[in-house]
């Protein structure tokens, strides 16, 4: 059986908060960068979605879709968006030939979301900082194992 002492246990608490930290922050820039520069295009009709199924002992855990999603920029140049995941109803769309709202930022066409993607970067940030704080200061106030 594993058995961590407690300063190993404030260490795992203060890295699992710096990667959401950091995380965070990544995503917020993206975020930051859509609402600045973002462009709104509908996508071409997509004809190939990719189906994941997660098993666990046998069952179904779940499943997720992926598709390759082309479209057209603002100058007319053909791109395609790779691994947008997709929920039951936006494959529902696509399987019916609909098109999906994509958004994109011009200088960096591979940088493609949904238009419906929301923002989650902030609150992702707040919860990790101060589990990065909490678990930096109990790591350094806890007693070292002798």
């Amino acid at each position: 059986m594993l058995r961590w002492s407690l300063k190993t246990w404030c260490l795992v608490i203060a890295l699992i908060g710096l990667v959401g930290f950091v995380e965070g922050c990544t995503k917020s820039s993206d975020d930051r960068a859509f609402a600045r520069h973002g462009r709104k295009v509908m996508s071409e009709v997509v004809h190939d979605v990719k189906q994941t199924t997660y098993t666990k002992h046998g069952q179904t855990t779940g499943v997720a879709y992926r598709a390759d999603i082309p479209f057209k920029t603002e100058s007319g140049q053909l791109e395609l968006a790779q691994g947008i995941a997709v929920d039951a109803y936006m494959l529902d769309e696509l399987r019916a030939g609909r098109r999906l709202e994509l958004e994109y930022i011009p200088e960096h066409p591979d940088k493609v979301r949904l238009a419906s993607a929301s923002q989650t970067s902030s609150s992702q940030t707040w919860i990790g900082l101060p589990m990065l704080i909490v678990g930096g200061v109990a790591f350094w106030l806890a007693p070292r194992r002798r």
